[in-house]
Order: structure tokens, then sequence, then C-alpha cells
């Protein structure tokens, strides 16, 4: 959040005409995103499960839309995250500890929340010889996980971190899709940092909160 950075000359994007800054703002989230789902193969044809639908998993979903997934169902513990990803287009939404994933019933499952629990979701959901991208980060240190179902079941368990050089897609899908706009659901002035935090910790109440570095025109 710096009015100015030094940075190489060919990390440097020109944004295209039309694209709002608002939107281009997810450039690199929606990078994140899009390296999740391509490390996990692509998703076009696929029934692809996402596991948490915060900013990142919202992302995740919309991009496996643009994609081609021929359906998409999303997980989270809330309903107002489940109600933004339904905004997106999602196929099906499911409510954590009231619904669970019909078993082996996903090609590719895109686990966004980090949480041992979620992954043993996508563990049991997607089916056999299917492929799991962990785009949610993990805390460090030992974590429970339900192992022997992914060995038995020849599952394929493939980390994601950041992007590659995904920014470019990212750029050019924000460009044409507009749904990406559904995914912003606050936006306050760099005075109001700490309130832009406060509601960024809501899950219930926020998407993507942005902080805006220059007055409104």
């Amino acid at each position: 959040m710096s009015e100015y950075l030094v940075m190489k000359r060919e990390m440097i994007r020109l944004l295209p005409a039309g694209l709002p800054l608002r939107r281009a703002a997810l450039a690199e989230p929606l990078a994140v995103a899009l390296h999740g789902i391509n490390v996990a193969g692509g998703v076009e044809g696929k029934r692809v499960l996402v596991c948490g639908a915060g900013p990142i998993g919202l992302l995740v979903a919309a991009a496996a839309l643009a994609k081609g997934a021929r359906e998409v169902t999303a997980t989270d513990l809330h309903e107002g995250p489940l109600e933004r990803a339904r905004a997106l287009g999602v196929h099906h939404t499911l409510r954590v500890g009231e619904q669970t994933p019909e078993p082996e019933s996903f090609d590719v499952a895109l686990e966004c929340s980090g949480a041992p629990a979620s992954i043993d979701t996508a563990i049991r959901a997607v089916r056999r010889a299917g492929v799991i991208a962990q785009i949610g980060m993990m805390g460090a240190g030992p974590q429970p996980l339900e192992l022997a179902l992914l060995i038995s079941k020849e599952i394929q368990l493939r980390g994601c971190f950041r992007f590659n050089d995904e920014v470019d897609d990212a750029i050019a899908l924000l460009a044409s899709d507009a749904r990406f706009d559904r995914v912003i659901t606050h936006e306050r002035q760099a005075d109001d940092a700490v309130e832009a935090f406060t509601i960024a910790k809501d899950a219930q109440a926020s998407g993507k909160v942005l902080i805006r570095l220059w007055p409104r025109e």
C-alpha cells in the first residue's frame, strides 16, 4: 500500500483500455487462482469442487467457470460467502456442517481454505485418480489428514504457491468478464485502513476488501 514502488520493468503491465482500476486490483489474487487451476491440470469439461468461498475461493470459482468447467460446486462455513458464490454463477453450494459433497463425485478439487478438515472433505469428494490442488496455505508443523484414503484412491495432491506467469491471463480475463466485480464487497480510503482490515476479518460480511490510495474522482 505504497504510493511509489521501485520495480523491475518486466513486472509492469499496461492495463487494457476500459478495464476499471477497481477490477484490475484483482489481478494478483486472480493470478493465484489461475495458477491453482493450471497446477490441477485445467478444469475444462470437469466437475470441480471449490473448498472455501473467501476472496481467493470466489476468484477460483469464477475462474473455473470462465475456463470451461462443466460444473462448479463451492463450500463454506458461512452463508454470506455462499451467496457471493451463487452470484458468480456456481452451479451448487454446500454449507459446511450441514451438507457434504457426494463421495467421488468430482474430477478436481481446488482447496482454498487450508483447513485440514476441508482437505479431508476434498479427499473424500474427488473420484479415484482425481486431483486436488492445495491453494489455501496451511499452518506450519504437522497436520492431521486422511492420507490412507488419498493413497488408496490414488489421488494426486498438488501444492500451489502464489503464481508463475498467469498475471497476463488474469488481466485479460478481468478485461473481458465483469462478473469478477462481484467478488469485491467493500472499498475504503487509505485513512480507513484499520476499518478495512476489521471488515475483512468478518468472513460472513465481506468478500474482497479494497483500499483506495487516491481520493475518489
